[in-house]
């Protein structure tokens, strides 16, 4: 690997020799350069003028040197604006959310536009684009083989923590969808007030059942308990506990039915479909999380 040592350099001479540097690299190629002070002052320089052609990364830090690894990047292909990446995967909208960049009114740009007006680092973003990439679906699983433990361990890390994620992220999106358009899509409106009473209902039911019932199932699992006390203290609870899942269940559907199963209306902004989008996600989670529950958790109780 080629090294370029700017240690004996003024910093203002740094840009114009690793610029020079850069576009004479092939495709893939790659080089360290070495200097004495932190150089990420140089990256929104760099970022400026050549935009995503190369690729930064910060081999080694330290008190008196640096090291960055700097890649050619092969940009003969159209480079794709922030709205096409969204159209194509709407869950990169959390990440451009995150990093406070606009994919809706500012779509038409590319990423490192957008990153070199913010002084975001362009890396940062991407490297958190590609993980969305990474996220595989998840692979079918014979869950009614699975012990009760294992089940409510599950249950609790992936559905209850996804509920948890999710709603502030839709809670922002729902309320500025609501805000901007509610005049001429007055079911954006009931779109909020149902939402908001989901998560509240949801919020308190996944506290009771971490709390109190799941608890309570393990207990009587690990112990020698005759079949009519199972009976008594689990048939009420699991009673309640479905009924909220019925009453929640209800709400979405209406939420399904007003949005005409997350279909936006002609003309939606990007914010729109999103919001829709991750309704629309929600949703089958929820059925996922309450088919585990209602049809092979509670029925091993029953089985104890």
């Amino acid at each position: 690997m080629q090294t370029l040592n700017t240690t004996n350099y003024e910093p203002r001479f740094n840009y114009a020799e690793i610029s020079e540097k850069i576009n004479h690299l092939n495709s893939n190629e790659n080089f360290v350069f070495q200097c004495h002070q932190d150089p990420n002052y140089l990256y929104n320089e760099l970022s400026a003028k050549l935009g995503s052609s190369f690729k930064w990364e910060s081999a080694e830090n330290g008190q008196e040197s640096w090291e960055v690894k700097i890649t050619k990047i092969d940009n003969s292909s159209t480079t794709p604006t922030i709205g096409e990446i969204v159209a194509k995967n709407y869950r990169k909208a959390e990440v451009f959310k995150k990093f406070g960049i606009d994919f809706c009114c500012g779509g038409k740009k590319s990423v490192a536009e957008a990153c070199t007006e913010k002084a975001i680092n362009f890396n940062d973003v991407e490297r958190e684009l590609f993980q969305v990439d990474l996220e595989v679906a998840m692979v079918p699983q014979n869950f009614d083989e699975w012990g009760i433990e294992n089940l409510i361990d599950y249950i609790i890390k992936t559905h209850h923590q996804y509920v948890i994620d999710s709603i502030p992220i839709l809670f922002d999106f729902i309320n500025k969808v609501k805000d901007a358009h509610g005049n001429k899509f007055p079911e954006t409106l009931i779109i909020a007030e149902k939402f908001q009473i989901i998560a509240l209902e949801l919020i308190d039911h996944m506290e009771k059942e971490e709390q109190v019932l799941f608890p309570r199932i393990k207990y009587l699992n690990n112990k020698e308990t005759k079949k009519e006390d199972i009976i008594y203290g689990l048939s009420l609870p699991i009673e309640t506990m479905e009924n909220e899942h019925e009453n929640v269940g209800r709400l979405y559907k209406e939420i399904r039915e007003i949005t005409n199963n997350y279909t936006p209306p002609n003309g939606a902004c990007t914010t729109f479909k999103i919001a829709y989008k991750k309704l629309h996600e929600f949703e089958e989670d929820l059925h996922q999380h309450i088919h585990l529950e209602n049809n092979i958790l509670f029925n091993k109780c029953k089985l104890l």
